[in-house]
């Protein structure tokens, strides 16, 4: 899914599907590289926060903060977003 994605990545209009965001997002959590994930689920939560992944994908943007050390407080937001 990321090789694809990232030949194809400047190429697709914008708005891109939420499929396509969430599961590229999902990947490069399980792939461990957060910083990706982060670009992609921020996008996806902006443009669809309104959609049945959307806590999940808030949930992942949070602990991809953690996992990269990153400001407590930004953290502490981004799980608070994903409970709420």
């Amino acid at each position: 899914i990321l090789k694809r994605y990232k030949a194809v990545e400047k190429s697709l209009m914008k708005p891109v599907h939420p499929a396509i965001l969430f599961n590229v997002g999902e990947s490069f959590f399980r792939h461990a590289q957060y910083e990706g994930a982060i670009k992609v689920l921020d996008e996806f939560v902006s443009v669809y926060s309104y959609v049945r992944e959307a806590p999940h994908a808030r949930l992942r943007l949070a602990v991809s903060y953690e996992l990269l050390d990153r400001p407590v407080s930004e953290t502490l937001v981004l799980y608070k977003n994903a409970i709420d």
